[in-house]
Protein backbone atom coordinates (compact mmCIF):
# COMPACT_ATOMS: atom_id res chain seq x y z
CA UNK A 1 0.00 0.00 0.00
CA UNK A 2 1.51 3.45 -1.14
CA UNK A 3 2.37 5.76 1.74
CA UNK A 4 -0.07 8.38 0.88
CA UNK A 5 -2.94 6.48 -0.71
CA UNK A 6 -5.13 9.08 -2.78
CA UNK A 7 -9.41 8.89 -2.90
CA UNK A 8 -12.41 10.99 -3.82
CA UNK A 9 -13.98 10.53 -0.33
CA UNK A 10 -12.17 10.08 3.11
CA UNK A 11 -14.59 9.19 6.14
CA UNK A 12 -13.46 9.04 9.82
CA UNK A 13 -15.74 7.23 11.89
CA UNK A 14 -17.86 3.36 11.29
CA UNK A 15 -20.50 3.98 13.31
CA UNK A 16 -24.33 4.83 12.09
CA UNK A 17 -23.66 7.99 10.29
CA UNK A 18 -20.06 6.85 8.96
CA UNK A 19 -21.59 3.72 7.57
CA UNK A 20 -24.76 5.04 6.46
CA UNK A 21 -22.36 7.89 4.21
CA UNK A 22 -20.38 4.70 2.91
CA UNK A 23 -23.69 3.00 1.93
CA UNK A 24 -25.24 5.53 -0.09
CA UNK A 25 -22.14 7.84 -1.53
CA UNK A 26 -21.19 3.70 -2.92
CA UNK A 27 -24.81 2.91 -4.27
CA UNK A 28 -25.07 6.05 -5.86
CA UNK A 29 -21.81 6.76 -7.20
CA UNK A 30 -20.42 2.89 -7.56
CA UNK A 31 -16.92 3.97 -9.19
CA UNK A 32 -16.22 6.48 -6.00
CA UNK A 33 -12.66 5.73 -4.71
CA UNK A 34 -13.96 5.74 -0.93
CA UNK A 35 -12.10 4.99 2.39
CA UNK A 36 -13.55 4.34 5.97
CA UNK A 37 -11.46 4.52 8.90
CA UNK A 38 -12.86 3.33 11.83
CA UNK A 39 -11.25 2.48 15.27
CA UNK A 40 -12.57 -0.42 16.28
CA UNK A 41 -12.88 -3.78 14.79
CA UNK A 42 -16.01 -3.66 13.57
CA UNK A 43 -18.51 -0.97 12.33
CA UNK A 44 -21.29 0.17 14.11
CA UNK A 45 -20.49 -0.70 17.92
CA UNK A 46 -22.75 -2.75 19.75
CA UNK A 47 -26.08 -0.42 19.28
CA UNK A 48 -29.85 -0.88 18.54
CA UNK A 49 -30.97 1.86 16.49
CA UNK A 50 -35.03 2.27 15.98
CA UNK A 51 -36.99 4.53 13.70
CA UNK A 52 -40.02 5.18 11.94
CA UNK A 53 -39.79 4.15 8.88
CA UNK A 54 -42.21 6.64 7.38
CA UNK A 55 -39.85 9.10 9.08
CA UNK A 56 -37.53 8.39 5.90
CA UNK A 57 -38.07 9.84 2.45
CA UNK A 58 -39.29 7.35 -0.08
CA UNK A 59 -35.68 7.09 -2.00
CA UNK A 60 -33.89 5.56 1.26
CA UNK A 61 -35.65 2.29 0.78
CA UNK A 62 -33.29 0.60 -1.32
CA UNK A 63 -30.90 1.47 1.55
CA UNK A 64 -33.19 0.87 4.57
CA UNK A 65 -34.77 -2.24 3.67
CA UNK A 66 -31.40 -3.71 3.79
CA UNK A 67 -30.46 -2.24 6.90
CA UNK A 68 -33.90 -2.99 8.94
CA UNK A 69 -33.62 -6.12 11.49
CA UNK A 70 -37.06 -6.30 13.22
CA UNK A 71 -40.26 -4.84 12.51
CA UNK A 72 -43.79 -4.00 14.30
CA UNK A 73 -47.07 -3.08 12.96
CA UNK A 74 -47.10 0.32 15.93
CA UNK A 75 -45.86 0.53 19.61
CA UNK A 76 -47.25 2.00 23.13
CA UNK A 77 -46.49 4.10 26.18
CA UNK A 78 -47.45 3.58 29.70
CA UNK A 79 -47.57 6.15 32.14
CA UNK A 80 -49.00 5.79 35.50
CA UNK A 81 -52.21 8.00 34.20
CA UNK A 82 -51.97 7.17 29.87
CA UNK A 83 -51.63 3.61 28.43
CA UNK A 84 -51.79 4.22 24.68
CA UNK A 85 -51.30 2.35 21.76
CA UNK A 86 -50.33 4.11 18.68
CA UNK A 87 -50.05 3.10 14.83
CA UNK A 88 -47.43 3.18 12.03
CA UNK A 89 -44.56 1.33 11.69
CA UNK A 90 -41.37 0.78 13.68
CA UNK A 91 -38.28 -1.02 13.39
CA UNK A 92 -35.26 -1.33 14.33
CA UNK A 93 -31.42 -1.45 13.42
CA UNK A 94 -29.25 -3.71 14.79
CA UNK A 95 -24.80 -3.10 14.65
CA UNK A 96 -24.49 -6.92 13.24
CA UNK A 97 -27.16 -6.23 10.71
CA UNK A 98 -25.25 -2.89 9.58
CA UNK A 99 -21.94 -4.24 9.93
CA UNK A 100 -22.66 -7.35 7.53
CA UNK A 101 -24.15 -5.08 4.90
CA UNK A 102 -21.58 -2.46 5.20
CA UNK A 103 -19.04 -5.06 5.27
CA UNK A 104 -20.30 -6.63 1.71
CA UNK A 105 -20.38 -3.28 0.06
CA UNK A 106 -17.39 -2.49 0.95
CA UNK A 107 -15.94 -5.63 -0.35
CA UNK A 108 -17.33 -5.93 -3.83
CA UNK A 109 -16.39 -1.66 -4.49
CA UNK A 110 -12.94 -2.16 -5.90
CA UNK A 111 -11.98 1.47 -5.56
CA UNK A 112 -13.13 1.20 -2.06
CA UNK A 113 -11.11 0.33 1.07
CA UNK A 114 -11.86 -0.23 5.33
CA UNK A 115 -9.01 1.02 7.57
CA UNK A 116 -10.68 -1.16 10.34
CA UNK A 117 -8.85 -0.91 13.80
CA UNK A 118 -7.46 2.32 13.05
CA UNK A 119 -7.58 5.78 14.77
CA UNK A 120 -7.22 8.98 13.66
CA UNK A 121 -4.86 11.41 14.99
CA UNK A 122 -5.57 14.32 12.50
CA UNK A 123 -8.39 14.71 10.62
CA UNK A 124 -7.76 18.12 7.81
CA UNK A 125 -9.72 19.30 4.73
CA UNK A 126 -8.17 16.81 2.07
CA UNK A 127 -5.75 14.87 4.79
CA UNK A 128 -6.47 12.50 7.41
CA UNK A 129 -3.15 10.91 9.45
CA UNK A 130 -3.88 7.19 11.25
CA UNK A 131 -2.50 6.12 14.39
CA UNK A 132 0.53 4.08 12.33
CA UNK A 133 1.74 7.27 10.12
CA UNK A 134 -0.66 6.54 7.00
CA UNK A 135 -1.67 9.91 5.53
CA UNK A 136 -4.70 9.43 2.98
CA UNK A 137 -5.14 11.95 0.79
CA UNK A 138 -9.34 12.98 -0.56
CA UNK A 139 -10.91 15.68 -2.33
CA UNK A 140 -13.32 15.42 0.49
CA UNK A 141 -13.24 14.50 4.11
CA UNK A 142 -16.00 13.77 6.29
CA UNK A 143 -15.56 13.44 9.97
CA UNK A 144 -18.41 11.36 11.30
CA UNK A 145 -17.06 10.25 14.93
CA UNK A 146 -19.07 9.90 17.62
CA UNK A 147 -19.62 13.35 20.07
CA UNK A 148 -17.05 14.81 21.72
CA UNK A 149 -17.71 14.69 25.55
CA UNK A 150 -16.87 18.17 26.37
CA UNK A 151 -18.99 19.82 23.33
CA UNK A 152 -21.70 20.77 25.12
CA UNK A 153 -20.59 22.79 27.68
CA UNK A 154 -22.69 21.74 30.63
CA UNK A 155 -25.63 22.75 28.65
CA UNK A 156 -27.24 19.76 27.97
CA UNK A 157 -28.23 17.06 29.93
CA UNK A 158 -28.01 13.49 29.50
CA UNK A 159 -29.92 10.41 28.15
CA UNK A 160 -28.41 7.24 29.60
CA UNK A 161 -29.14 3.47 29.45
CA UNK A 162 -28.39 0.08 29.97
CA UNK A 163 -29.90 -2.83 27.78
CA UNK A 164 -30.38 -6.31 28.07
CA UNK A 165 -31.13 -8.51 25.43
CA UNK A 166 -32.86 -11.89 27.28
CA UNK A 167 -33.70 -15.19 26.31
CA UNK A 168 -36.72 -16.51 28.27
CA UNK A 169 -38.11 -20.46 28.25
CA UNK A 170 -41.37 -19.42 27.16
CA UNK A 171 -42.83 -16.94 24.95
CA UNK A 172 -43.29 -13.35 26.68
CA UNK A 173 -45.94 -12.21 25.17
CA UNK A 174 -45.32 -8.96 24.29
CA UNK A 175 -46.74 -8.08 20.44
CA UNK A 176 -45.24 -4.61 19.87
CA UNK A 177 -42.58 -2.10 21.77
CA UNK A 178 -42.98 -0.60 24.76
CA UNK A 179 -41.39 3.10 23.83
CA UNK A 180 -41.78 4.60 27.74
CA UNK A 181 -43.08 1.90 30.52
CA UNK A 182 -42.68 4.81 33.34
CA UNK A 183 -41.52 3.30 36.91
CA UNK A 184 -42.78 4.69 39.90
CA UNK A 185 -39.19 5.64 41.43
CA UNK A 186 -37.49 8.03 39.39
CA UNK A 187 -34.41 8.58 40.70
CA UNK A 188 -32.19 11.34 39.42
CA UNK A 189 -34.64 12.29 36.56
CA UNK A 190 -37.40 11.12 34.28
CA UNK A 191 -36.66 6.93 34.92
CA UNK A 192 -38.46 4.42 32.47
CA UNK A 193 -37.77 0.87 30.76
CA UNK A 194 -37.97 0.05 26.56
CA UNK A 195 -38.85 -2.89 25.97
CA UNK A 196 -38.06 -4.54 22.05
CA UNK A 197 -39.68 -7.83 21.07
CA UNK A 198 -37.11 -9.07 19.27
CA UNK A 199 -38.42 -13.15 18.62
CA UNK A 200 -41.43 -14.58 20.48
CA UNK A 201 -38.58 -15.87 23.70
CA UNK A 202 -36.52 -12.54 23.06
CA UNK A 203 -36.57 -9.46 24.66
CA UNK A 204 -34.26 -5.97 24.45
CA UNK A 205 -35.08 -4.37 27.49
CA UNK A 206 -33.10 -1.13 28.65
CA UNK A 207 -33.17 0.96 31.85
CA UNK A 208 -33.38 4.26 30.58
CA UNK A 209 -33.01 7.97 32.50
CA UNK A 210 -33.28 11.79 31.56
CA UNK A 211 -30.56 13.08 33.59
CA UNK A 212 -28.76 16.34 34.79
CA UNK A 213 -25.72 13.79 35.31
CA UNK A 214 -23.60 11.31 32.81
CA UNK A 215 -23.31 9.32 36.12
CA UNK A 216 -24.11 6.08 34.58
CA UNK A 217 -23.96 2.13 37.03
CA UNK A 218 -23.99 -0.17 34.79
CA UNK A 219 -24.23 -2.98 37.29
CA UNK A 220 -27.29 -1.08 39.12
CA UNK A 221 -28.90 -0.30 36.06
CA UNK A 222 -28.34 -4.20 34.64
CA UNK A 223 -30.39 -5.45 37.95
CA UNK A 224 -33.18 -2.82 37.74
CA UNK A 225 -33.61 -4.38 33.79
CA UNK A 226 -33.24 -8.63 35.53
CA UNK A 227 -35.75 -7.00 38.04
CA UNK A 228 -37.83 -5.82 35.93
CA UNK A 229 -38.18 -8.72 33.19
CA UNK A 230 -38.69 -11.45 36.31
CA UNK A 231 -41.52 -9.10 37.51
CA UNK A 232 -43.00 -8.95 34.30
CA UNK A 233 -42.05 -11.92 31.82
CA UNK A 234 -40.27 -14.19 34.53
CA UNK A 235 -37.13 -15.25 34.75
CA UNK A 236 -34.27 -14.90 31.74
CA UNK A 237 -33.07 -18.49 31.24
CA UNK A 238 -30.26 -16.46 29.19
CA UNK A 239 -28.59 -13.17 29.12
CA UNK A 240 -27.10 -12.79 25.50
CA UNK A 241 -25.48 -9.36 25.01
CA UNK A 242 -25.73 -6.35 26.62
CA UNK A 243 -25.69 -2.48 25.34
CA UNK A 244 -25.50 1.14 27.15
CA UNK A 245 -24.78 4.62 26.45
CA UNK A 246 -24.91 8.28 27.03
CA UNK A 247 -26.48 10.51 24.75
CA UNK A 248 -26.12 14.43 25.03
CA UNK A 249 -29.50 16.45 25.11
CA UNK A 250 -28.79 19.75 24.41
CA UNK A 251 -30.30 23.11 25.03
CA UNK A 252 -27.50 25.07 23.84
CA UNK A 253 -26.51 24.97 19.56
CA UNK A 254 -24.74 21.85 19.10
CA UNK A 255 -21.80 21.82 15.96
CA UNK A 256 -21.23 23.81 13.23
CA UNK A 257 -22.49 24.87 9.74
CA UNK A 258 -20.03 23.27 6.96
CA UNK A 259 -16.82 25.71 6.46
CA UNK A 260 -14.63 26.02 3.92
CA UNK A 261 -11.05 24.71 4.86
CA UNK A 262 -12.21 22.53 7.63
CA UNK A 263 -13.36 18.60 7.10
CA UNK A 264 -17.00 18.41 6.75
CA UNK A 265 -18.77 17.23 10.15
CA UNK A 266 -21.49 15.02 10.39
CA UNK A 267 -23.43 12.97 12.89
CA UNK A 268 -23.31 13.45 16.31
CA UNK A 269 -20.45 15.40 16.60
CA UNK A 270 -21.77 18.08 13.78
CA UNK A 271 -24.94 18.52 15.61
CA UNK A 272 -27.18 16.09 12.89
CA UNK A 273 -29.03 14.17 15.39
CA UNK A 274 -32.71 14.71 17.51
CA UNK A 275 -31.84 16.68 20.66
CA UNK A 276 -34.80 15.76 22.27
CA UNK A 277 -35.10 11.91 21.38
CA UNK A 278 -31.63 10.54 21.33
CA UNK A 279 -33.29 8.81 17.66
CA UNK A 280 -30.44 9.84 15.62
CA UNK A 281 -31.24 7.46 12.61
CA UNK A 282 -33.71 9.44 10.36
CA UNK A 283 -31.27 12.89 10.70
CA UNK A 284 -28.26 10.63 10.06
CA UNK A 285 -30.11 9.16 6.88
CA UNK A 286 -30.89 12.67 5.34
CA UNK A 287 -27.35 13.37 5.51
CA UNK A 288 -26.54 10.25 4.00
CA UNK A 289 -28.30 10.95 1.33
CA UNK A 290 -27.29 14.72 1.04
CA UNK A 291 -23.68 14.12 0.74
CA UNK A 292 -24.35 10.92 -1.85
CA UNK A 293 -26.62 13.61 -4.11
CA UNK A 294 -24.27 16.39 -3.48
CA UNK A 295 -21.26 14.32 -4.32
CA UNK A 296 -22.70 13.44 -7.28
CA UNK A 297 -23.46 16.62 -8.37
CA UNK A 298 -20.68 18.47 -7.61
CA UNK A 299 -21.96 20.67 -5.05
CA UNK A 300 -21.99 18.76 -1.54
CA UNK A 301 -20.84 21.70 0.30
CA UNK A 302 -23.73 23.63 -1.08
CA UNK A 303 -26.72 20.88 -0.56
CA UNK A 304 -25.08 20.25 3.41
CA UNK A 305 -24.90 23.87 4.03
CA UNK A 306 -28.65 23.76 3.30
CA UNK A 307 -29.58 20.31 5.00
CA UNK A 308 -27.78 22.45 7.97
CA UNK A 309 -29.97 25.28 8.17
CA UNK A 310 -33.29 23.56 7.81
CA UNK A 311 -32.04 21.02 10.36
CA UNK A 312 -31.32 23.35 12.79
CA UNK A 313 -34.65 25.42 12.49
CA UNK A 314 -36.15 22.20 13.64
CA UNK A 315 -32.99 21.87 16.20
CA UNK A 316 -33.87 25.03 18.17
CA UNK A 317 -37.46 24.19 18.97
CA UNK A 318 -36.51 20.77 20.43
CA UNK A 319 -33.37 22.16 22.44
CA UNK A 320 -36.01 25.12 24.01
CA UNK A 321 -38.48 22.35 24.94
CA UNK A 322 -35.12 20.23 26.43
CA UNK A 323 -34.07 23.22 28.52
CA UNK A 324 -37.78 23.72 30.05
CA UNK A 325 -37.54 20.11 31.17
CA UNK A 326 -34.49 20.14 32.82
CA UNK A 327 -35.20 23.42 34.40
CA UNK A 328 -38.83 23.93 34.40
CA UNK A 329 -39.54 20.19 36.77
CA UNK A 330 -37.87 18.70 39.82
CA UNK A 331 -36.56 14.95 37.85
CA UNK A 332 -39.34 13.13 39.67
CA UNK A 333 -41.52 15.54 38.42
CA UNK A 334 -40.58 15.33 34.48
CA UNK A 335 -42.59 12.34 33.22
CA UNK A 336 -45.58 14.68 33.79
CA UNK A 337 -43.94 16.49 30.22
CA UNK A 338 -43.83 13.34 28.61
CA UNK A 339 -47.45 11.62 29.88
CA UNK A 340 -49.06 15.17 28.67
CA UNK A 341 -47.16 14.98 24.83
CA UNK A 342 -48.30 11.03 24.60
CA UNK A 343 -52.17 12.24 24.92
CA UNK A 344 -51.53 14.75 21.86
CA UNK A 345 -52.13 13.34 17.96
CA UNK A 346 -50.84 10.55 16.50
CA UNK A 347 -49.49 13.17 13.55
CA UNK A 348 -47.98 15.22 15.60
CA UNK A 349 -45.89 12.67 17.57
CA UNK A 350 -44.59 11.33 14.37
CA UNK A 351 -43.83 15.01 12.78
CA UNK A 352 -42.01 15.17 16.28
CA UNK A 353 -40.15 12.35 16.27
CA UNK A 354 -38.96 12.41 12.32
CA UNK A 355 -38.31 16.41 13.61
CA UNK A 356 -40.21 17.88 10.55
CA UNK A 357 -42.44 19.82 12.50
CA UNK A 358 -44.43 22.88 11.01
CA UNK A 359 -44.85 26.14 13.08
CA UNK A 360 -48.40 24.88 14.42
CA UNK A 361 -47.16 21.74 15.77
CA UNK A 362 -44.15 23.32 18.07
CA UNK A 363 -46.78 25.69 19.11
CA UNK A 364 -49.25 22.74 20.04
CA UNK A 365 -46.49 21.41 21.91
CA UNK A 366 -45.95 24.23 24.45
CA UNK A 367 -49.21 25.77 24.17
CA UNK A 368 -52.27 24.71 27.16
CA UNK A 369 -52.43 23.19 30.60
CA UNK A 370 -48.78 23.23 31.75
CA UNK A 371 -47.87 19.19 32.99
CA UNK A 372 -48.37 18.49 36.61
CA UNK A 373 -44.95 19.96 39.16
CA UNK A 374 -44.11 23.03 36.38
CA UNK A 375 -41.93 25.41 38.50
CA UNK A 376 -41.67 29.16 37.48
CA UNK A 377 -39.77 29.44 40.14
CA UNK A 378 -37.32 26.89 39.18
CA UNK A 379 -37.34 28.52 35.46
CA UNK A 380 -36.50 32.07 37.08
CA UNK A 381 -33.27 30.97 39.10
CA UNK A 382 -32.18 29.10 35.73
CA UNK A 383 -32.79 32.44 33.57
Amino acid sequence: MPAEPRYDVVIVGGGLQGALLTLALLQRTPALRLALVEQSATFGGNHTWCLHPADAPASAEPLLSQLIAHSWDGYEVRFPGLKRQLSGRYAAVTSARLHAVLAEMLEWHAGAQAYLGHAATEVAEKRVVLSDGTQLQAELVFDARGPESSAAGGRCGYQKFVGLELDFAHEHGVERPILMDVLAEQGDGFHFMYVLPLSPRRLLVEDTTFSRSPRLDLQACAQTVRAYARAHYGEPVCEVRQEHGILPMTWARHGEAPQAGKPLVVGYRGGFFHPATGYSFPVALRVALCVAKGVAEGQVQRRLAELWRGHRQQARHAERLNWLAFHAFAPEDMGHVFERFYRLSETLIHHFYALQCGPVDWLRIVVGRPPKGVSLKAVWRAV
